[in-house]
């Protein structure tokens, strides 16, 4: 993306704040808060109020869970 985008982990309903993440960059964040194994949905918003993007039914385990935003 051409924009930063905010990372959030969002579990029954609730949405945390996880990270920040520069344009055109990757990032390895660790999510605070949530049991491992649990199910959730990843959203990232662009920084400067564009498209926000979302990957439902991800289980968070002890590994690394790889997303690329387009």
């Amino acid at each position: 993306l051409t924009q930063a985008v905010n990372v959030y982990v969002v579990q029954g309903g609730l949405e945390t704040f996880v990270v920040q993440v520069a344009a055109q960059s990757t990032q390895t964040a660790a999510v605070q808060g949530v049991s491992p194994g649990a199910t959730v949905t990843l959203r990232a918003r662009q920084v400067d109020g564009g498209p926000t993007y979302e990957r439902p039914n991800v289980s968070l385990g002890s590994g690394v869970f790889d997303w690329r935003v387009p």
